[in-house]
């Protein structure tokens, strides 16, 4: 069991210093300006351009966005051309949303340029040090997700 400094267990502030520091480099190292649109509509282009996350309301959950906001947010993606947005077939309220042309051009650059930004950083990690980082990683956000979630349902 580890120790613990007053009412939280020593690692909590090793955990909070690494997430604040990954949180701050990501956003100094940020590609918006070169792209002219905000860190949120970045965050969505991004969540759009992933695989099955193409509705509305999966992208507003998974980016912590107002139905409000995001509706706004949409529509001025839409406005500058980077996604398009359909009825569903097999549901007629619902949006479909998809990466226009454009919006994959600006998608791919992001991740072209993000992931040589992050190149150097591991460089020397082997394949299997990669790997875990990405388990352990991936682990960690969608507990903290669900966590978070159970701590604030809608």
């Amino acid at each position: 069991m580890a120790r613990s400094h007053g009412s939280w267990p020593l690692w909590y502030g090793d955990v909070c210093d690494i997430v604040a520091g990954i949180y701050n480099s990501f956003h100094d190292m940020s590609v918006l300006g070169s792209h002219d649109l905000t860190d949120r509509a970045l965050r969505i282009l991004q969540s759009v351009g992933q695989p099955g996350w193409s509705r509305p309301t999966v992208i507003a959950e998974t980016t912590r966005t107002s139905a409000a906001t995001i509706s706004h947010l949409l529509a001025d993606l839409e406005k500058q051309g980077l996604i398009a947005r359909h009825t569903n077939s097999a549901d007629r309220r619902q949006w479909i949303l998809e990466l226009t042309e454009q919006g994959a051009a600006v998608f791919d650059a992001m991740v072209a340029e993000q992931t040589a930004a992050l190149a150097p950083v591991v460089a020397r990690w082997s394949a299997v040090d990669l790997a875990h980082s990405s388990t352990l990683l991936t682990r960690f956000a969608r507990d903290l997700s669900r966590e978070v979630s159970n701590q604030n349902p809608h």
